[in-house]
């Protein structure tokens, strides 16, 4: 036979009805722990700290989730207006730390003598006084490298450069390079001065140094025809 013992079963219930609160407290104490009490900013100098804080997905009283900090982080970087962005817990608030993108002053283009400066300027995303960012600069090495080749010039690359200046500001320069001639370039100048030979040999008077050095015809072909032939592949790299 089984024997109750009612005082020790009503003070085991009574023993579970008071652990159930405390942990529900433990709880609430843990989750307001994490909320997030402030938002500083540090190391902004031309953007506000309230433009910085509202790029942010998260906000005072809200938790500090670590998938919300990443989504923060990430609209922070495609404002395109920072270069780094650090986000750190601390006396129960978030420091949000931002190094800013520099500003652009001038826009330069060397070594352009196949493209018009202006219109190269036109296909351009970089602009004085806007902010400047890696991916505009990439986009337009790739732009122009795309307009040197429809314009002829297949070898062509440009080189961009970036000089820093002082209150975080720097010039672009983007420089052409036209690249060495290509091999079939080269052959066909060959084959075009020993054809130029064969018709001297042929067509000049001077039968006794047809086809020389002192060849008026080959002397006339090769200082007019040749360097023509080498600014023309030169001009299509």
């Amino acid at each position: 036979m089984i024997h109750y013992r009612p005082l020790a079963f009503i003070t085991f219930f009574a023993v579970i009805l008071m652990a159930t609160p405390l942990t529900a407290q433990e709880d609430t104490q843990n989750t307001e722990d994490l909320r997030i009490q402030f938002i500083e900013v540090e190391g902004s100098q031309r953007v506000e700290a309230e433009t910085v804080r509202s790029y942010m997905i998260l906000r005072p009283g809200m938790t500090a989730d670590p998938v919300l900090l990443d989504q923060s982080l990430k609209s922070m970087f495609a404002s395109g207006l920072f270069a780094d962005v650090t986000i750190r817990r601390e006396r129960g608030g978030l420091v949000v730390t931002v190094v800013e993108n520099p500003i652009i002053n001038r826009v330069i283009f060397e070594g352009n003598d196949k493209l018009d400066d202006d219109a190269l300027y036109e296909e351009s995303s970089l602009r004085p006084r806007q902010v400047y960012t890696r991916s505009k600069i990439q986009n337009d090495v790739e732009k122009f490298v795309e307009l040197y080749r429809r314009s002829g010039r297949f070898s062509a690359k440009v080189e961009p450069k970036v000089i820093q200046l002082p209150q975080n500001r720097v010039d672009v320069v983007l420089r052409l390079r036209r690249g060495k001639p290509p091999a079939f370039a080269q052959s066909i100048s060959l084959a075009m001065k020993g054809l130029m030979m064969t018709v001297c040999v042929k067509k000049c008077r001077h039968r006794s140094h047809a086809g020389g050095a002192s060849c008026p015809l080959m002397t006339n072909m090769t200082r007019i025809v040749l360097p023509m032939i080498a600014t023309y592949y030169a001009g299509s790299i």
